[in-house]
């Protein structure tokens, strides 16, 4: 990729809200605190309420609880099936109310908790009906307070309300342009509803209206960075912009809605100050205008600033 794709965040006229990264604000280690290490972070999401940040990790079964200025509160939860227990997490958000939900992958089952990390319900079970699931692999909430979950084992994304009761699905088998198998990574755009799907296994992220109809292609052979290698996680920034992580490749790609690269952070594995990178996961803090990205190769979480 070039170097002006690289460096655009210079000129920012005409992008007043767009998180335009530059290098790391601040980075949650490893040791979180006393004795609370990461050991396999896989999800992060900050709450539309207070701005408390949630970190899942799967190798723990835990999520661990930042408040908005990445101090550390507590941890929630453990291995199992039952309340507050967890097998394999796979994604995490939070609602408008500021309720945590949690794609408890294993368990074939979401969870809801409270903002503080206290058990509200759960609902689901494995299979290919409604309201149930076969390895789920991301989750997101609108702008409605309506779940969307990547049902990636069933080839599909089922939408259900807060409560678990079912709004509606739509299938994504095949191979087609427009089509998504497995998806891996879904967000919703606050202001338009549209919907983003990470169609790893094709190389691209697939844009959706809000009614399922397919609005734009970006990555694999249809737009100006056909680098894309593994789109894994996919989030909707301000101004309609899109950021995608891209693992293998060791960056964080942003484009516009019409699938115009913007920039990346990180190249070819690595960080401007040469540190390894290896993103995995994405959540967008509005409110402070921060990326937030699990760093899986190095066990952390970086927090890019605008």
């Amino acid at each position: 990729m070039s170097s002006k794709h690289r460096h655009q965040q210079t000129t920012t006229a005409g992008r007043q809200n767009t998180i335009l990264v530059t290098k790391p604000r601040y980075i949650i280690p490893t040791q979180v605190a006393d004795k609370v290490f990461l050991v396999k972070p896989v999800a992060v999401a900050v709450s539309p309420q207070d701005g408390k940040i949630v970190v899942a990790d799967q190798e723990l079964s835990q999520l661990i609880l930042f408040d908005r200025k990445y101090k550390f509160i507590k941890v929630i939860g453990r291995h199992g099936d039952g309340e507050c227990e967890f097998d394999t997490v796979k994604a995490v958000t939070i609602s408008r109310d500021g309720d945590i939900i949690v794609a408890d992958s294993g368990n074939n089952r979401i969870q809801v908790l409270t903002p503080s990390g206290e058990f509200v319900s759960m609902f689901g079970k494995e299979g290919g009906g409604v309201g149930e699931f076969r390895e789920m692999s991301d989750i997101v909430v609108d702008s409605q307070n309506r779940i969307y979950i990547c049902d990636c084992g069933n080839n599909r994304i089922q939408i259900l309300d807060i409560t678990g009761s079912f709004v509606r699905e739509f299938g994504c088998t095949g191979n087609k342009m427009v089509d998504v198998p497995h998806p891996q990574g879904i967000s919703v755009c606050p202001s338009t509803g549209n919907i983003i799907l990470a169609d790893t296994s094709n190389k691209r992220i697939q844009v959706f209206y809000a009614t399922g109809k397919h609005r734009v292609t970006i990555g694999w052979g249809v737009s100006d960075d056909d680098g894309l290698l593994e789109p894994v996680s996919v989030r909707a920034g301000p101004d309609w912009t899109i950021y995608v992580a891209d693992p293998t490749q060791g960056r964080v790609c942003v484009y516009k809605s019409d699938g115009s690269l913007v920039m990346e952070v990180g190249h070819n594995g690595n960080l401007d100050n040469g540190e390894q990178f290896e993103p995995r996961y994405l959540a967008i803090n509005r409110e402070a205008k921060e990326l937030i990205v699990v760093d899986s190769l190095n066990k952390r979480i970086i927090v890019f600033k605008a």
